[in-house]
């Protein structure tokens, strides 16, 4: 009997009869039909699935960022590199001023001192009666023998030839002020001073203020004419 006719045979007998043996041999037929392709293909069976499955739960599971996470850090991060760049800036800034002042302090420095060099070495008259020679004595100008300091706009200027030639002497002036008084230590005004008042002169003060850069530097001071020191003694 073929496999066609076995499969359409009822089992209707006890057990042992010809229809158990059909059917067992059926049973069998089938099992070995069955048996050649396994209900689970894969390699190590149930054991290995599990595995599988633990390692995609493990992958899902694994420690991350998300993306509210990213976003929180980055801006974190730009709100620190924010901070640290207004503190170098800051930091910057102050340097920067402190250099500036520092060269205003020195070029203020300097050019007092070169103008008291010769402002106390203004001469007497050639009768030493007590006559400062000084031709011109205004608020910004200095002029005696063939000396002078002017201001000029932002430069002091400095002559060595009675007013020829006027060569810068110090930049970034924001005012000169020359001040003059008599051997009683009162002040000589309004400048410009007449001939008496400035044969008179026996004191100048310098005022000067230097800008530049946001920054500024005044200097004051005051020297006494050399050549009249005997009468301060008296």
């Amino acid at each position: 009997m073929k496999r066609r006719d076995l499969e359409s045979v009822p089992c209707v007998s006890g057990p042992g009869g010809p229809a158990s043996r059909n059917g067992r041999a059926l049973d069998a037929s089938r099992t070995s039909v069955v048996g050649r392709v396994p209900a689970h293909p894969s390699p190590g069976g149930k054991g290995a699935d599990c595995g599988r499955l633990l390692a995609a739960r493990n992958e899902r599971t694994r420690p991350g960022f998300t993306l509210v996470e990213m976003l929180v850090a980055l801006v974190a991060g730009g709100v620190i590199c924010l901070a640290a760049g207004i503190l170098l800036l800051e930091g910057s800034a102050a340097a920067s001023s402190a250099s500036r002042r520092s060269s205003l302090c020195d070029a203020a420095a300097r050019a007092m001192e070169q103008m008291l060099r010769y402002v106390r070495e203004i001469e007497q008259d050639a009768g030493l009666t007590g006559i400062a020679q000084i031709t011109t004595a205004d608020a910004g100008d200095l002029r005696f023998g063939q000396w002078g300091f002017r201001q000029n706009g932002s430069v002091i200027e400095m002559t060595g030839d009675g007013g020829a030639v006027w060569r810068r002497a110090c930049t970034d002036v924001s005012s000169l002020t020359f001040g003059y008084f008599d051997a009683n230590g009162a002040a000589l005004s309004p400048p410009p001073l007449s001939a008496a008042q400035r044969g008179a002169v026996r004191q100048v003060s310098v005022d000067l203020t230097l800008s530049g850069g946001g920054q500024s530097v005044r200097l004051r001071t005051a020297v006494y004419l050399r050549k009249f020191m005997n009468e301060a003694a008296i």
